[in-house]
């Protein structure tokens, strides 16, 4: 490859790679009206039922036996225990990370 194709193809990767920077701000755009959450560093652990409602009971042994859970999550920790399949649950956990504890 001769030296100006050379340059040319150097010159549009550093275009390229400086503009990336820039991509979360150009999605975002106007953030009126929006409430943007940025987590850094989340844990999702994808569990059968079981294995979750067992998981719970051994972090939480005061915790009502006969509660089913379907997903928990550890705010100060940043970490999701729900099954792959229910997005409620999951989701569900995911506002415990952005918005803390909400229940009653």
């Amino acid at each position: 490859m001769d030296t100006a194709r050379r340059f040319f193809f150097s010159l549009c990767a550093l275009v390229f790679l400086s503009g990336c920077s820039f991509l979360p701000a150009i999605a975002l755009g106007n953030t009126e009206g929006l409430e943007v959450h940025t987590l850094n560093q989340v844990t999702v652990i994808y569990a059968d039922h079981e294995t979750i409602n067992k998981k719970y009971r051994e972090l939480w042994p005061l915790a009502d036996p006969e509660k089913d859970v379907r997903g928990f999550a550890i705010p100060p920790l940043n970490i999701i225990y729900c099954t792959k399949e229910d997005f409620i649950a999951c989701g569900h956990e995911l506002h415990h990370l952005t918005h803390g504890w909400f229940h009653d």
